[in-house]
């Protein structure tokens, strides 16, 4: 998970875009998915889905020269289809646009509407990117099927008169990123310093050092926004960065160990162990410098990557009453941001409840 280097404000940086890749392809990714879902009062509701690339073709211009090559929609994420869709296509200078629309009643739900391909990882041609022209990617000789990832399904339901409740729930189809699991030595041997001597077996130091990696790892791309984007903090106020990881990180861990360990870990062994941790992670990330571990440019770590991000918001009636995303009281609109690889770690749940019978008040 960490990666020895030197922590510099340039290290900085440079590790956020190795580590977040989690198979060596989402920063440097061209595609990304937003979703928006609006709930009527009487509970129908319409969902739209962008599915977003770059267009490599620096004209912009359909009839450039190998131009519809370089780039498609349908190359990261395979589009929906079915009655009901509306589908439009859209094309900038700088973007490729599929915008897939669809309205349905309370209680029906859809299916497979955030299916995201394997990334291909781009070709920088050597040590650096070109300066200029569209940026050549590799391809496979002979061109092989990409894989598929990820699959979804989201419904609106009643669960009483007025009351609605959204949920959305990404899965991964796929064998997870090929840099997934990969920590430190240094985590196992700050688990088995931080056990008391008679919890301290490989199998506990086994089981708690892979459970903090993986809290730690969905924390930074997880919902309801990666953590991965606040890593410069570490330069500019690590305190901060500190306590959003023990938010999201220790939650996790302290809720895993309570369900393993139980009376075997009194409440504040387990806190004082996340603790311990949590600060040991942060005092190796300030010294050294978070990392991928291994090359991130290695076409090994773009493996079962998608390379691309994903938005979801949503807009319900009445007053919102439960949600794990985050309430913007000034649009209304419930929000989640990620990186799909965080299904990879188990199925990801997107959820709010409304109540259309209160008053709107504070969201």
């Amino acid at each position: 998970m960490i990666a020895i280097r030197k922590l510099t404000r340039a290290a900085v940086l440079s590790a956020a875009f190795s580590f977040l890749t989690l198979g060596g392809t989402l920063l440097c990714g061209c595609a990304r998915e937003r979703v928006e879902v609006t709930v009527g009062k009487n509970g129908t509701w319409t969902r739209r889905a962008v599915y977003i690339v770059a267009n490599l073709d620096p004209t912009g211009g359909a009839n450039a020269p190998g131009g519809s090559n370089l780039s498609e929609v349908s190359s990261s994420f395979v589009l929906p289809t079915g009655a009901g869709w509306k589908i439009t296509n859209q094309k900038t200078k700088d973007e490729k646009r599929v915008i897939a629309e669809k309205t349905l009643p309370l209680d029906q739900e859809i299916e497979n509407d955030i299916v995201m391909k394997e990334g291909t990882k781009p070709d920088l041609g050597g040590d650096k990117p070109p300066k200029d022209g569209p940026m050549p990617v590799r391809a496979d000789d002979p061109p092989k099927p990409a894989k598929i990832l990820t699959s979804n399904r989201v419904s609106v339901r009643q669960v009483s008169p007025g009351r609605y409740v959204y949920s959305e729930t990404l899965h991964w189809t796929g064998e997870g990123p090929a840099s997934m699991h990969k920590f430190d030595v240094k985590v196992t041997d700050m688990v088995r310093a931080s056990l008391p001597a008679e919890m301290a077996t490989d199998e506990n130091v086994s089981f708690i050092a892979n459970t903090f990696s993986r809290e730690f790892d969905l924390a930074l791309v997880g919902p309801p926004t990666p953590l991965i984007h606040r890593l410069p903090m570490l330069m500019s106020a690590p305190e901060v960065f500190e306590r959003l990881i023990t938010r999201r990180a220790g939650k996790g861990l302290l809720a895993a160990l309570n369900e393993k360990y139980g009376d075997k870990m009194s409440a504040q062994q387990r806190l004082a162990l996340t603790r311990k941790l949590i600060q040991g992670i942060m005092d190796e990330m300030k010294e050294s410098g978070p990392g991928q571990a291994g090359d991130p440019n290695s076409s090994e770590n773009s493996k079962n990557s998608t390379g691309a991000s994903l938005f979801v918001s949503v807009k319900l009636p009445g007053k919102v009453v439960e949600t794990n995303g985050i309430a913007d009281p000034f649009s209304g609109e419930i929000t989640w941001s990620l990186y799909p690889e965080a299904a990879a770690f188990g199925d990801v749940t997107l959820t709010a409840t409304c109540d259309t019978n209160a008053k709107p008040g504070s969201r």
